[in-house]
C-alpha cells in the first residue's frame, strides 16, 4: 500500500535543485538522493532492510513483514502549477514501506511544508 504526503505551495515553490539540496541535507549521511529522468522524480534510498518491529516480539505479525519491498526507498515528485494549485505541489511517496521509511517520509514532508510555507494534505 502506498502513502502520498502532499505539500501544497502557498506562494513560493522550491526549484528542483532546491528540492535535491533539501533532501540531501535532511538525510545527511542516512541515505542517498538521485534524480530519475524517466519517471521525473527523486528517489531516496535509505540503509537497512525493511522490517516490521513487531515481527519477533509479536510473531502473529511476522506474515505482514513479507509485504515489504527488498529495500527502503522514498519518491519525491514535483508537480507543476495548476488551476487548483497555482504554485504547484510536492509529493513524498512511499510504497510498501516499513515504519522507519514511513517516519522519514513523514518528517521530510513536514519539513518541506515548514521551510516553504506549504500546506500539508
Amino acid at each position: 500500500m502506498g502513502t502520498d504526503r502532499s505539500v501544497i505551495w502557498q506562494d513560493e515553490a522550491p526549484t528542483r535543485e532546491q528540492v535535491r539540496l533539501f533532501c540531501e541535507d535532511f538525510l545527511s549521511d542516512a541515505g542517498t538522493v538521485a534524480w530519475d529522468d524517466g519517471t521525473a522524480r527523486f528517489y531516496i534510498t535509505l540503509p537497512g532492510v525493511p522490517c516490521d518491529p513487531r515481527k519477533r516480539a509479536r510473531p502473529a505479525y511476522a506474515k505482514l513483514a513479507e509485504m515489504f519491498d527488498d529495500e527502503r526507498w522514498i519518491e519525491v515528485f514535483i508537480h507543476d502549477a495548476t488551476d487548483i494549485h497555482p504554485f504547484g505541489e510536492l509529493r513524498v511517496i512511499t510504497r510498501h514501506a516499513d515504519a522507519f521509511t514511513s517516519a522519514v517520509a513523514d518528517g521530510l514532508a513536514r519539513r518541506f511544508a515548514e521551510a516553504w510555507g506549504g500546506r500539508q494534505e
